[in-house]
């Protein structure tokens, strides 16, 4: 599976795309900004409610917009410690 996360528009979401292609489980960031507060505890209950751990992840990909620039750096920086700890 992939992670994917999405931190550029007004509201993020983070989803988990199997090998395939096909789309798992996603869940949308109710918030019109603080992503920052609201990605990771996301990406946590996504893995949880698949049954997954990280370090089972083929990658993570993130958008990079268009959109804020505050929000690319957000997920560019999840996703970089999420595979720095994995």
């Amino acid at each position: 599976m992939w992670l994917g996360i999405e931190t550029t528009g007004r509201h993020g979401g983070v989803a988990l795309v199997g090998d395939d292609g096909d789309l798992v489980l996603e869940r949308i960031l109710s918030v019109e900004a603080f992503h920052s507060e609201k990605v990771l505890p996301a990406v946590a209950a996504l893995l949880e409610e698949a049954g997954a751990e990280g370090p089972e992840l083929s990658g993570i990909g993130v958008c990079t917009g268009p959109g804020s620039y505050t929000g690319v750096r957000i997920g560019i920086a999840t996703a970089t410690g999420l595979s720095r700890g994995w």
